[in-house]
């Protein structure tokens, strides 16, 4: 479920952001799927939505041309906020235990 999740919502932004012809660059919004599973899911699942979105961001910048310094610096913020989110999801836990 959770796996179909991800695709899910990753294949619903990317299919809203061809269709609306790339202008509205909707890709970078990605960046609170991790945010979103650190508050419902455990730490192991934030990891891989982190990880999912990192490769998906990047890789979408990467294809779309985007030159080197723009692709770490979107890289380097999506994987802080995944890593945020990681580490929110297991305060969360913690303090729910």
């Amino acid at each position: 479920m959770f796996v179909v999740f991800l695709i899910g919502i990753t294949a619903l932004v990317v299919g809203l952001d061809k269709f609306t012809g790339g202008g509205a660059e909707l890709v970078p919004v990605l960046i609170f799927l991790p945010a979103i599973v650190s508050g419902l899911g455990t730490v192991w699942q934030t990891a891989i939505a982190s990880l999912w979105v990192l490769l998906v961001v990047s890789g979408s910048v990467a294809y779309l041309g985007g030159n080197l310094r723009t692709n770490l610096e979107v890289s380097g913020f999506t994987a802080a906020f995944g890593l945020m989110s990681v580490v929110g999801a297991s305060y969360r836990i913690q303090r729910e235990e």
